[in-house]
């Protein structure tokens, strides 16, 4: 059974990352022998992450769903399930920790200009 991973980010041909996301996972399959199931999720449509080895919170802000975003990092560390984070998607995992493992009231100023915490500008 191949491992299945969760790209989670609302996909776009305008997002340059995206559009070679595709070439990334044959690299992975051509050149490490590694072939995976890759499942993208729209932020706005994160809700159970079961049955996922990885999960990849994808480039593309603003999410159409901060919440999405920030939920699939929560899942995947209350669950140990493997997690990376590339740009906003590391921006998002490091807001998911802060509030729930730091108890820290913080903001993606992209997403609340006005806030008084900031923690990503």
């Amino acid at each position: 059974m191949r491992p299945r991973i969760a790209l989670v980010g609302d996909r776009s041909p305008a997002v340059r990352s995206h559009t070679r996301i595709p070439l990334i996972l044959d690299a992975l399959r051509e050149r490490e022998g590694l072939d995976l199931d890759a499942y993208w999720i729209r932020t706005d449509e994160v809700a159970d992450l079961g049955g996922f080895d990885g999960v990849w919170i994808l480039p593309g802000s603003p999410y159409r769903s901060e919440q999405g975003a920030i939920t699939a990092a929560r899942i995947a560390r209350e669950r140990a399930i493997p997690l990376m984070g590339t740009c906003a998607g590391f921006q998002h995992a490091l807001l998911e920790y802060s509030r729930h493992v730091c108890g820290l009231s913080v903001s993606h100023a992209e997403n609340d200009p006005d806030a008084p915490n900031p923690l990503i500008k």
